[in-house]
């Protein structure tokens, strides 16, 4: 196992893992072990949240879009229950790009000078302006409140919990169709969060630095996160954000 990274003192981590995907456990037991030197077995590091399996839509794009924002939700309250001051949330198949321990100690150093809620650290699609935003002086991080599809590696602190909470509990009972509080995945719902939410404060990582490996989505199985040169390639890729 490797030394422990800064993460680990940093935050407590929530997974998010269908009962039913064994492979992606077992790949993100290895990943966790070796590149931050966590146990996932171990409850005092990693709390394991097993998504609900529903049967009906309700309005989402499908089931499991419910279920995916429904497992995201039930990090935020039981983090909040918990009284944990930080988390990152993880869903089972993110992957950290090597470059990201080169450069993790000053990022990290730099992020705890910022008055920061919510933090981003893996995406796709962002234009480079919305990377540089208003924060270009920062070396590592941007103020952001831009648009960008991707759940599975950010970090919240505590005085966000409820904020989440509120909202993302909105967009479960929202209108289908609404595009600021309909129902959505974590993503949309995390951006749509900030277009309405001023006092949400929240930063990109500028240099994407977690990825997801190649898998089909549980979302949709037809789609296949396929990342090249740092970037994912999508297939058959409806609207995702809505």
């Amino acid at each position: 196992m490797k030394s422990p990274s800064p993460v680990k003192s940093l935050a407590h981590i929530y997974l998010i893992n269908m009962e039913s995907r064994t492979d992606r456990f077992t790949q993100a037991q290895q990943e966790l072990a070796s590149q931050l030197g966590v146990d996932i077995n171990n409850p005092a590091e990693v709390t394991l949240i097993r998504p609900a399996i529903y049967t009906e839509a309700c309005g989402f794009i499908n089931p499991a879009y419910r279920s995916c924002l429904d497992a995201h939700l039930q990090c935020l309250l039981d983090a909040k229950a918990n009284g944990h001051e930080k988390i990152l949330v993880l869903e089972d198949d993110f992957k950290f790009d090597e470059t990201w321990f080169d450069t993790e100690s000053e990022a990290l150093t730099e992020l705890e000078s910022l008055d920061w809620q919510i933090v981003t650290l893996g995406y796709d699609l962002v234009a480079p302006s919305q990377i540089e935003g208003e924060s270009s002086e920062l070396q590592y991080w941007t103020r952001f409140d831009g648009k960008v599809l991707g759940s599975h590696a950010y970090m919240v602190t505590q005085a966000a919990y409820d904020l989440i909470i509120e909202h993302f509990e909105r967009v479960a009972n929202g209108e289908p169709g609404d595009h600021i509080v309909g129902k959505m995945g974590p993503d949309g719902a995390l951006n749509t969060l900030t277009w309405i939410r001023n006092d949400a404060k929240r930063y990109l990582l500028k240099s994407n630095s977690v990825v997801q490996r190649p898998s089909a989505s549980d979302c949709n199985p037809k789609l296949i996160h396929k990342w090249k040169s740092g970037y994912r390639a999508l297939s058959k890729v409806k609207s995702l954000i809505k």
